[in-house]
């Protein structure tokens, strides 16, 4: 059996400047988003230090601090709700955490 051409298609790209098709062509590819392999080591890590997160902040549930996967701003925002503190406050405390666990 034989495959199906799209011809309309095909005569429009063939009428388009080159740098047209190619254009084109970037936006219309859909590939997965990959993980960085530093966002792997990154969650690697913070599985490892959601024991010392829990004890810092221990208003925060371990699965919390599972799924926020060491995002800084996660945390920011779990802590300011926990602890209803400032957001700026909240931010330095992650920092500083992070920077203790080498993840900053």
């Amino acid at each position: 059996m034989k495959p199906q051409t799209h011809k309309a298609t095909d005569k429009a790209d063939r009428n388009l400047p080159a740098d047209k098709k190619q254009a084109d062509s970037k936006f219309t590819s859909v590939k997965p988003a990959l993980q960085s392999s530093d966002a792997i080591k990154v969650k690697g890590k913070w599985d490892l230090q959601v024991k010392a997160a829990k004890h810092e902040w221990s208003k925060l549930s371990e699965a919390e601090l599972l799924k926020s996967d060491g995002n800084s701003q996660q945390l920011t925002g779990l802590v300011q709700q926990r602890y209803a503190i400032e957001r700026q406050v909240a931010e330095k405390q992650v920092k500083a955490f992070l920077a203790k666990c080498n993840m900053a």
